[in-house]
């Protein structure tokens, strides 16, 4: 929970940091700011064993898809604003639970199912169609892409946890997608991507960065314990906080679809997450 509410506020200052200083250079301050938080939390745990196995690859994974899904973020709120990207970018639960079945062999039951259904329907409310379904434009590609990427994440990072242990997942997780990161920035504006505007807008991505480490390093907790087909639902409660700061800080539209999608995104998330004691 405590995670989500991160996260939540991370997507505000996102859109901030994408306005003021662009997408490339917001996903670079942010990561040159997460990963050193991470890295100084693993080393700090004196049960961190640096390998390198064959079941790295799961938290590599983990790390070059969110790498990934970070950029289609920023590239996202170019095209829309953020009470529309955080809950669709949370919509990648779908993906999250359907392949935590198929890979994980864990269990759907009929509440599950149910959930699955909400979310659906909450996309088509909140996905920005034209009038003409068919007209996609690039910035519903990066949506749909932003979807795909974040839902296979929790899979392997929960893989990761699994056969790797908590710390390693982490560190290797948090290294692949620093270097994916950085890797995109450098192929796309070269050199440029690399000037830091020293001024008061730096403050946004920086935020973001440590926000989101924050955030990070609490759901690898969660996920250690918490199937991925749970856990990853949690997340979407930051949809809320990303959203209504959204609406009453950065005066973006409020209307009744917008509104509806949200209502449904959460009762997904209580149909998915909750368990009878």
């Amino acid at each position: 929970m405590l995670a989500a509410f991160l996260w939540g506020l991370g997507g505000f200052f996102s859109k901030m940091s994408v306005t003021s200083v662009g997408p490339w250079k917001s996903a670079l301050i942010r990561t040159f700011v997460f990963f050193p938080l991470v890295i100084v939390y693993v080393i700090s745990k004196k049960e961190f064993d640096l390998k390198l196995e064959k079941d790295s690859i799961y938290s590599i994974g983990a790390g070059l898809t969110v790498g990934i899904g970070i950029i289609l973020v920023r590239l996202s709120l170019s095209f829309y604003e953020v009470s529309i990207v955080k809950p669709i970018q949370r919509l990648s639960i779908l993906v999250t639970v359907l392949l935590s079945v198929y890979i994980l062999g864990e269990k759907i039951t009929l509440k599950k199912a149910l959930g699955i259904g909400l979310a659906l329907i909450a996309f088509f409310f909140l996905f920005p169609l034209n009038q003409n379904i068919l007209d996609i434009d690039i910035g519903h590609l990066y949506l749909i892409g932003l979807i795909l990427s974040l839902g296979m994440t929790t899979i392997f990072l929960r893989l990761g946890i699994l056969k790797n242990g908590l710390n390693n997942a982490r560190f290797y997780r948090a290294l692949a997608q620093t270097l994916i990161v950085v890797f995109a920035v450098i192929v796309v504006t070269g050199t440029r991507g690399f000037s830091i505007p020293m001024n008061t807008d730096i403050i946004y991505p920086v935020l973001n960065g440590i926000l989101g480490a924050g955030a990070f390093i609490l759901f690898c907790s969660g996920l250690e314990t918490v199937d991925a087909s749970t856990a990853k639902p949690m997340i979407i409660l930051s949809t809320i906080t990303s959203a209504i700061l959204g609406i009453i800080i950065l005066g973006e539209s409020f209307t009744v679809e917008k509104a509806v999608g949200i209502v449904l995104a959460v009762l997904a998330v209580v149909l998915l997450s909750y368990k009878r004691s």
